[in-house]
This record gives structure tokens, C-alpha cells and sequence, in this order.
């Protein structure tokens, strides 16, 4: 294995409540809201009024279904029995979700580019783009894509790790340098993997 980012369990608890928090709140406020509405006639109601309450409630409540399922969804990952994280290894890029199942790739179809080597026409990282390439290298988590994968993987990672984009380039540093010299044809790339047991982080980007 090349290099392992574990979830964090503490912070990502921490993170629940922080979606716990709203969640409670947006439902707080239409149980308040719906609890005085009359959707029955009455001398002091023509329900025209309630049920245009009632539907301008909708986006509260979804709001809060939103939150309460994102922070259901930290905490199981939080509290899985088994391994959850980002395993980078020679052949594999494993990301497991716990409850969420695993997101396995593999290393000879991946894509890891900084915004510097991106098109212009992308859309995305426009301004990261600008910055010194030695900066990117330094600060930046890549771009990583594959042809199987449903989203873009580094966003994948970033979302899952909730950690400093900085220390997740710091702990993945040797896999995304190894990963950018297997894609570029770099045949030495593996062997000095098999014989360190981790991977030489690339002139550019070391």
C-alpha cells in the first residue's frame, strides 16, 4: 500500500452535529408552523390561507430531511465496525464507504491533473489555475477522474476525508506523485514502489 487516508471518526462525528443542528431547527419550525394551521373550515379560517402557509413550508421541510439524512449518512460511516478510507495502492485505488459500499479503481486508467494542465475551457479551478505550479503541487489535491467513475474522484475523497484540502495532499502525496508517473509511461515507477514499499514523489512535484 502506497499511502492510506483513514476517515476520522471524531471529526466526522463533529460534523454530524453541525448537520444535526439545522436539521432540528428547520424541523422545529415547521412542526410550529404546521401545528397552527386549520385545514378545516371554520369561522376563523378559510383553509385558503393555511394550505398557502403549508406550501410554502415545503422547502423548510425538505431542507430539513436534507440535513437530518446527511448527518444519519456521517454517522454511520462514523460508527462502521470495519476499515473506512482511502487505500492508494499500486494497482488500486480503493475508496471504502462503509455502508456506502466501496469505489475501486484501477490505477492505469486514472487521471490525476493539476489545474495548470487542465483546458481553459473546463470550468472548473479557473483561478487555482493561475497560481505558481510549484504552489499547485504543494497545496492542491488534483483533479482525479476515471472512465468508471460516477463523479469526480478527488471530490469523492475530499467529501468523505473532511480534513484540510492541505493534509489530505500531504498523507496522499506519495500515491498521487506514483499515479502521475504510471499514467505518463513511467516504467520505473512501480519497481522503486516494490522496492521502498512507497512511491518516489516526482521531480515536479516534489
Amino acid at each position: 500500500m502506497i499511502a492510506v487516508l483513514p476517515l476520522p471518526r471524531g471529526s466526522t462525528l463533529a460534523s454530524a452535529l453541525l448537520w444535526v443542528l439545522p436539521a432540528v431547527g428547520l424541523g422545529g419550525a415547521a412542526v410550529a408552523v404546521f401545528s397552527q394551521l386549520q385545514f378545516i373550515p371554520s369561522g376563523v379560517s378559510n383553509r385558503l390561507v393555511d394550505y398557502c402557509f403549508a406550501v410554502l413550508m415545503i422547502p423548510v421541510v425538505l431542507g430539513a430531511v436534507a440535513f437530518a439524512i446527511r448527518a444519519a449518512g456521517l454517522v454511520c460511516m462514523a460508527i462502521w465496525p470495519g476499515a473506512v478510507g482511502v487505500y492508494a495502492g499500486r494497482d488500486r485505488l480503493t475508496i471504502k464507504m462503509g455502508p456506502f459500499g466501496t469505489r475501486d479503481y484501477d490505477v492505469g486508467r486514472l487521471e490525476v491533473r493539476y489545474p495548470y494542465e487542465l483546458p481553459a475551457d473546463d470550468g472548473e479551478d479557473q483561478f487555482e489555475a493561475l497560481l505558481p505550479q510549484e504552489r499547485q503541487w504543494a497545496e492542491l489535491f488534483p483533479k482525479i477522474t476515471h472512465p468508471d467513475a460516477g463523479e469526480l474522484i478527488d471530490r469523492t475523497i475530499r467529501r468523505m476525508a473532511g480534513i484540510p484540502e492541505k493534509e489530505i495532499v500531504r498523507i496522499l502525496r506519495p500515491a498521487i506523485s506514483f499515479y502521475r508517473r504510471v499514467r505518463e509511461g513511467d516504467k520505473g515507477a512501480r519497481v522503486e514502489v516494490e522496492e521502498s514499499g512507497v512511491g518516489r514523489p516526482d521531480a515536479d512535484g516534489a
